[in-house]
């Protein structure tokens, strides 16, 4: 079970969110603070943090800095009610997944949790098979179909890159 901490110091804001969390099947860790914030990542290391830009003490951004210094693989979703261009900016730079302004719709928490989910989960693997000695020569995955030529060609594309793919659909 994935671990999603939440760290707002708005105590309705972290029941609402405890509960859309636990509701999906996660398990839910709740900070009230930055400084408390960084403690529980120490401690219970969660796949994912659901950041407050503005909390009492250090402020959001400075949590994510911290947070990336402790796990750079940790995914954050920045949470605002005082949402900006410049803010959002800043923070994808410093590593969040995505920015999220308050008030948000149940669907878009839950699917954006979903696909931060995801993406920790590939990161892992395909953090884990490059550690490994064992590399998939792609010269050597065969196929004569149209639709595993194109899946081929995009992976050529896309390998001299540090981007991070997802390839999906039908085995």
């Amino acid at each position: 079970m994935e671990k999603i901490l939440i760290v707002d110091d708005d105590k309705d804001i972290q029941i609402a969110l405890s509960e859309i969390i636990k509701t999906e099947g996660y398990e839910a860790i709740v900070a009230g603070d930055g400084r408390k914030a960084l403690k529980e990542i120490r401690t219970h290391a969660p796949d994912l943090v659901l950041l407050d830009l503005k909390l009492p003490g250090m402020d959001g951004m400075e949590v994510l800095e911290e947070i990336k210094k402790i796990d750079s693989d940790i995914v954050v979703i920045m949470l605002t009610g005082y949402g900006g261009i410049k803010s959002a900016v800043q923070a994808m730079r410093l590593g969040a997944f995505d920015y999220l302004t308050k008030p948000f719709a149940y669907k878009e928490i839950v699917l954006t949790i979903k696909k931060a989910v995801q993406v920790r989960y590939f990161n892992k693997a395909t953090k884990s098979s490059s550690n490994s000695d064992k590399g998939i020569d792609i010269t050597k995955i065969t196929g004569e179909s149209s639709q595993i030529k194109e899946v081929l060609s995009k992976v050529e594309m896309v390998a001299p890159t540090n981007m991070t793919v997802i390839i999906q659909g039908e085995s």
